[in-house]
């Protein structure tokens, strides 16, 4: 059952990429509960076809300027990344 939403979900996310990509105006915009609670948490527990609209990046080895390109859904002024947090060594 769980493969069958997560093939599910998969399409949704191929079809949302094409349609954003074909139609001016259309936006990915999740809200911030929607980033945690479907996205981040699909991603914690293994569902990687689920989120595959979010790329992982470890954006501390970029410059800002670069980050746009990285991003699978390509926007103006908006750009979703999964990236681990660096712990400084510092003290």
């Amino acid at each position: 059952m769980a493969a069958a939403a997560e093939n599910r979900v998969s399409r949704e996310v191929q079809l949302s990429m094409a349609v954003s990509s074909m139609f001016p105006g259309f936006r990915f915009s999740p809200t911030d509960e929607e980033l945690i609670s479907f996205y981040l948490k699909k991603k914690l527990e293994g569902y990687e076809k689920s989120v595959e609209v979010i790329a992982d990046v470890e954006i501390y080895k970029y410059e800002p300027w670069d980050l746009p390109a990285k991003s699978i859904i390509q926007s103006d002024n908006e750009w979703f990344f999964f990236s681990l947090v660096e712990r400084s060594t510092q003290t």
